[in-house]
């Protein structure tokens, strides 16, 4: 599904989105804009380095948690406008009768945060088959009136050092495991389609880099929604339960751009949507903090 659109980096503008990165507050000069189509009519070539680092963290709730109560009542609300016995199930998880945008541990670890590096201006990674930390198949599924997992990651592609596109073979699909009602999986680009209650999983293809998160919805169930995060390199992720991560495999010595993003507070790194330079090392740390917005 080539309409769909995965993100490395992105700019978030009020009324603008612009393909230049200019921040939201006007439009490029002529000289940015030059300096751009410059830049940009150069072959990229692979970051060499040795590919053996690590970068570990943790996303930490700063000020209060949201009103958890008033939230999850307003979600179980529209449960019971709309398919309430399968919604509001004695066999769903909790999770799955729970708003779904904060997940926070008792020590103020968030989950749900997607976490990821991009190289430098001209350059793409290198990515080596033998150290695969990539799953050969993400799913997400629709058990009861929730996306299930919130959030994924993707890894459809990648180049190899003489930027050539090499397919890792990756398998992404929605299901809709409900015994006795119909989803719609909208995922924003163009794939739009209905499950019937244990109906076949639906192939996602085509996933092209983006400058924002995938958002992905129900038409059926309103208040249903998903991320999924999609890119042409292996050093991304999201965060655990406890807020904690870890990206593998990352070139020791190098300047990179790193992100965090949450789908209510948006980037949590410095720098916003044009990222946070950062030095690696074998292994680096990098913390970010978050408010309930």
């Amino acid at each position: 599904m080539r309409r769909l659109l995965v993100w490395t980096s992105a700019i978030v503008c009020p009324i603008l989105a612009l393909a230049i990165v200019a921040g939201c507050g006007g439009t490029p000069s002529q000289e940015e804009n030059k300096q751009e189509t410059k830049e940009g009519s150069k072959k990229a070539s692979v970051l060499e380095g040795d590919y053996t680092g690590a970068i570990t963290g943790k996303v930490t709730l700063k000020g209060d948690k949201p009103d958890f109560d008033r939230l999850n009542k307003e979600l179980q609300a529209k449960m019971k406008e709309k398919d309430e016995a399968h919604c509001l199930a004695a066999d769903a998880k909790p999770e799955e009768k729970e708003q779904q945008s904060w997940r926070i541990d008792d020590k103020g670890g968030v989950a749900n945060v997607f976490v990821w590096i991009a190289p430098p201006k001209g350059k793409f990674f290198h990515v080596d088959p033998a150290k695969k930390t990539w799953e050969d198949e993400v799913d997400i599924d629709q058990p009861h009136c929730a996306f299930t997992p919130h959030v994924v990651v993707t890894f459809p592609y990648y180049k190899d050092d003489a930027g050539k596109k090499v397919e890792t073979k990756q398998k992404f699909f929605v299901k809709n495991s409900s015994p006795d009602i119909n989803h719609n999986t909208n995922v924003a680009g163009g794939f739009n389609e209905t499950i019937p209650a244990k109906g076949a999983p639906k192939l996602v293809e085509g996933l092209e880099p983006s400058s924002k998160p995938v958002f992905i919805k129900c038409d059926i169930h309103t208040w249903m929604n998903a991320y999924a995060g999609v890119f042409d390199h292996p050093y991304a992720t999201y965060t655990k339960k406890d807020g904690t991560f870890e990206i593998k495999n990352v070139p020791v010595g190098a300047e990179v751009m790193i992100y965090a993003w949450h789908e209510k507070a948006e980037y949590l790194n410095d720098g916003g949507a044009k990222g946070q330079p950062i030095k690696l090392d074998a292994k680096t740390s990098k913390d970010f903090t978050i408010e309930a917005k």
